[in-house]
């Protein structure tokens, strides 16, 4: 089919390309993203999926490879805050094109810090990066990975984000990165908390202003 996305590693039932290709020809633009929007079926207390969740499987394999941008923007909205969605549909989108991935990045809980990583190294800086730098918790591990390829921006949002786990050495490598930009400076001397080794550093590139912001914040 059309389209340069990356679906990822979509496993069964599989969607045989014949069928793809009917389907899209079938039906709208209009019609594939209301079928994208519908919830997922809730997964009963049985072991084995009903004939009801097998059929949105299919669905939703489908769809994630649609080749209309709309029609998968649509369903990472319906799956980005959903914790029962599927993690090879989940990856498949945080690997399509910014537009896709965006929701599914910022807020699914279904990316472990693994596919965070690869991600961020396979992506280099990107919206991908920004919107991962945002999300509501960033593991140190993620903090790592992100401050060695992130710019400036990046770096900035991560600094600003009150759930990013950053270690200590991260935020040196900060400074070492981005010493010289006085943003970056502003968002690191608002951190709610620096340590005494960072701020020693610190001290010695800013400006008066910011050094008495300093003082107030840090004491």
């Amino acid at each position: 089919m059309g389209g340069n996305h990356t679906s990822g590693n979509v496993s069964d039932p599989e969607v045989p390309p014949d069928y793809l290709t009917l389907a899209q020809s079938r039906l709208s633009v209009e019609q594939r993203i209301e079928l994208a929007s519908k919830p997922l079926v809730q997964a009963s207390e049985a072991d084995s999926l009903s004939e009801d969740q097998h059929m949105h499987r299919f669905i939703l394999q489908l769809v994630v490879r649609d080749a209309e941008v709309r029609v998968r923007q649509a369903l990472a909205e319906t799956l980005a805050d959903n914790l029962d969605a599927p993690h090879d549909i989940v990856l498949a989108l945080a690997n399509d094109v910014d537009l896709v991935a965006s929701p599914v990045l910022s807020l699914s809980d279904d990316l472990t810090p693994t596919d965070l990583i690869a991600i961020i190294e396979n992506m280099g800086a990107s919206q991908k990066m920004l919107e991962i730098s945002g999300r509501k918790n960033v593991p140190a591990d993620v903090c790592a990975a992100l401050i060695e390829l992130c710019d400036e921006a990046n770096a900035e949002r991560l600094l600003q984000n009150i759930g990013a786990n950053i270690p200590e050495s991260g935020v040196h490598r900060l400074v070492d990165r981005h010493r010289d930009k006085e943003e970056i400076q502003k968002s690191l001397i608002e951190r709610s908390t620096l340590p005494a080794t960072v701020i020693e550093r610190v001290i010695a590139l800013v400006t008066s202003e910011l050094l008495s912001r300093l003082v107030e914040r840090h004491q």
